[in-house]
């Protein structure tokens, strides 16, 4: 018999048939270049542990990536009661403090999401109330960064009249761009008994706005009960501000009839409106028509280097290896929702296809530090025995495409025990790590807890090789050429020699004021190299995370050093004598103390007070890299030329001779080509090795850039 969606009618069924899910002991993996790192942890402890009638399932998981932990959300269940827990888990896997509910007391709450909001640092859980036996609506709760809940449950959904309305497995995703989350379910009329997708944009504070209960598929015709949408999965495109979700639904298009399930996606504005294709089918599962095959319970999830979409999916098919097996599916979408790449890739190898209900829960997330995507699953194959379900994964190219072959990644205990499941995986990404955080619910056969007894497990899994990231880039320009040499043999005892070493040195001076006005006026965006700062170089307390969002890099075009015209003086006074020569001589070393002040200040590290405000935007900041907090501190001043005072010299060594004019032009010399090559190193541009550590503040990052400057 074909499973269709998870729909509200089999809701209660569902429930009562995870009751009695059971735990799972820790187990080592060896680390491997991709795959499950670090031993298996138990997350949850449901009542005590020889109660089998409270059990935990159906988790979710979000990352923090300012604290490095994960917020995992579950449902804990009882014969009388359900509701929604939670608990942090560090970046080794390791679970925080204890589990806390989330959901308000003495409600009936099932089926969680999460998200993390960057802005705010804190969490949002989105998941379903039981407010009466015939009504059941989407609720949200914020959760603190430190996994305590704030406030009280908010209802976001309004499916009918008090009383009746039927809302029910939500999901969510937080846009960073606009500071809001969508939050999708499937939900039930009471008017029509139609069970369609709804989005609704929800506010930090976790107030609706926007359209309420914004309905975007239509399964079968218009109020027609026969056609169901069901298993909404929402996922975030920071490129194009705009949301993809996918669901499962039967429809009376292209062939297709009551009960022929295949996954559908609709693309959202980032203010939640629907755009492009209306309803885009991107599976086929069988022939169109054949009910007796389906697509259902999808998830997806935006890989931003690949700028692709990846939609994974449980279905039946009527390919190899025989019509009869239940294996997870994949596609991948281009930003607009279009297929590219191989078509309904198949990624599981379950086998042996005696039992077509054992494959189950597929899940999707990005490692947008290479570029690839991770599908897990539960299931089974031929070396585990019968009715053993654990937890497979399988590593995925942007393009669709399978990287290796399935992974086993959970090992619930007995090993060798039959009918011992690992299932309902969820997965996240851990940015910093580049690893992924796997959660799921398992029921064993080993003690602690009771045998049968359901809690949620979690470990890592290793990511693939980060992608090679632009380098920094500063403007490209000729390096600088030595001056010729002269003829010491040319040299003459004469006054005009005299004037010709003090333009020398006032060359020398004249560049040194324009370098000294160039980073006096403030540097500005133009000046600095591109993918060059990171957040060693703001303000201590910032925190920066990976997001993989491509930046197009062009060299900069820095502005030019100005240097002032010289200014004609009277060489009737110039007269060949020690005095005049110790002038010059003065000049020159004048010229070169400055130009060595200069090249120290550069040398240290220009601050912010050197930096134009807002004039630090993404393309300045390394590859991938997004700064999620910065706090907001008393600006930094600009940095200063301190310059030497002279060293007394003896001028009773100066003597009136060819040979001193010689000297005095090697310093005189000197002192412009040092000018030049601070001229040539601004022309470059302004690169981290300019940049003081911790010299950045947020008034100098373009509007927007810091994702919150909130503790």
């Amino acid at each position: 018999m074909i499973r269709s969606p998870r729909s509200l009618t089999l809701r209660s069924a569902r429930v009562a048939c995870l009751l009695g899910a059971g735990a799972v002991a820790l187990s080592a993996f060896p680390a491997s270049a991709a795959g499950p790192v670090g031993a298996q942890q138990r997350v949850s402890f449901s009542g005590d542990d020889a109660n089998r009638a409270i059990n935990a399932y159906e988790p979710a998981v979000a990352e923090n990536p300012r604290t490095g932990q994960h917020l995992m959300v579950w449902t804990r269940a009882s014969a009388a009661r359900a509701g929604v827990f939670g608990r942090l888990v560090d970046r080794a896997g390791t679970p925080l403090g204890t589990e806390l509910q989330i959901s308000d007391p003495g409600r009936v709450a099932s089926d969680p999401t999460v998200a993390y909001n960057a802005r705010r640092n804190e969490f949002m859980v989105a998941f379903a109330v039981a407010l009466s036996a015939d009504e059941t609506e989407i609720h949200v709760h914020r959760v603190s960064a430190a996994g305590t809940p704030l406030g009280s449950d908010v209802r976001i959904s309004t499916m009918g009249a008090d009383g009746a309305g039927l809302a029910d497995l939500p999901d969510i995703a937080w846009n960073p761009t606009r500071d809001e989350y969508l939050v999708a379910w499937a939900g039930r009329e009471t008017t029509t008994g139609e069970e369609e997708v709804y989005v609704q944009r929800v506010t930090p504070d976790g107030a609706g706005t926007g359209p309420d209960d914004l309905r975007i598929s239509s399964a079968g015709p218009d109020g027609d009960a026969a056609f169901s949408a069901s298993d909404p999965a929402v996922a975030y495109d920071e490129r194009h501000d705009a949301y993809m979700v996918a669901w499962s639904a039967d429809d009376d298009t292209g062939g297709h009839v009551a009960r022929d399930y295949e996954i559908h996606v609709q693309r959202l504005t980032g203010d939640g409106a629907e755009t492009g294709t209306d309803d885009r089918r991107v599976s086929e599962a069988g022939t169109p028509g054949d009910n007796e095959f389906a697509s259902t319970e999808p998830d997806i999830a935006y890989d931003p280097v690949g700028d692709r979409f990846l939609v994974a999916w449980l279905a039946h098919n009527d390919g190899p290896p025989t019509g009869s097996a239940r294996e997870v599916f994949t596609q991948a979408l281009t930003s607009d929702g279009a297929e590219t790449g191989p078509d309904d890739q198949r990624v599981s190898e379950t086998g042996p296809y005696v039992d077509i209900t054992l494959t189950r829960d597929p899940a999707v997330a990005a490692d947008v530090r290479a570029g690839e995507l991770l599908v897990t699953w539960s299931g089974t194959n031929p070396t585990l025995p019968a009715d053993k379900v654990e937890v497979f994964a399988q590593r995925m190219a942007s393009a669709g495409t399978e990287i290796d072959g399935d992974t086993r990644v959970s090992v619930t205990p007995a090993t060798d025990a039959a009918g011992t499941l690992a299932e309902h995986s969820a997965l996240a990404f851990d940015s910093g790590a580049g690893q992924f955080v796997v959660a799921w619910e398992a029921a064993g056969t080993l003690a602690p807890p009771a045998p049968g007894k359901s809690e949620i497990s979690t470990v890592r899994y290793q990511g693939g090789t980060p992608v090679a990231l632009a380098a920094t880039l500063c403007r490209a320009i000729p390096p600088l050429a030595d001056p010729p040499e002269g003829d010491p043999s040319k040299i003459t005892l004469s006054v005009n020699q005299l004037l010709i070493n003090q333009r020398i040195d006032q060359a020398a001076i004249r560049r040194a004021n324009g370098v000294q006005s160039w980073i006096d006026d403030g540097v500005e965006s133009r000046d600095l190299c591109q993918a060059a700062l990171g957040v060693e170089e703001l303000v201590p307390g910032s925190v920066g995370g990976f997001t993989g969002l491509p930046t197009t890099h062009a060299q900069p075009d820095p502005r030019p050093v100005v240097i002032p015209p010289a200014v004609a003086g009277d060489p009737s006074k110039v007269t060949l004598t020690v005095n005049q020569l110790l002038i010059n001589q003065r000049i020159s070393q004048a010229a070169i103390r400055r130009l060595n002040a200069l090249k120290a200040r550069l040398d240290a590290g220009l601050t912010g007070g050197d930096v134009k405000d807002g004039q630090v935007g993404r393309s300045q900041l390394k590859a991938g890299t997004t700064v999620l907090f910065t706090p907001v501190t008393t600006p930094v001043t600009a940095s200063v030329t301190s310059i030497a005072p002279p060293s007394p010299g003896d001028p009773g060594k100066v003597t009136l001779s060819i040979n001193q004019l010689l000297i005095n032009q090697r310093i005189s010399q000197a002192a412009v080509k040092r000018a030049n090559e601070l001229i040539h190193r601004l022309g470059e541009g302004i690169g981290p090795e300019e940049v003081r550590n911790g010299g950045l503040t947020a008034a100098d990052l373009a509007p927007g850039l810091a994702l919150s400057t909130t503790p």
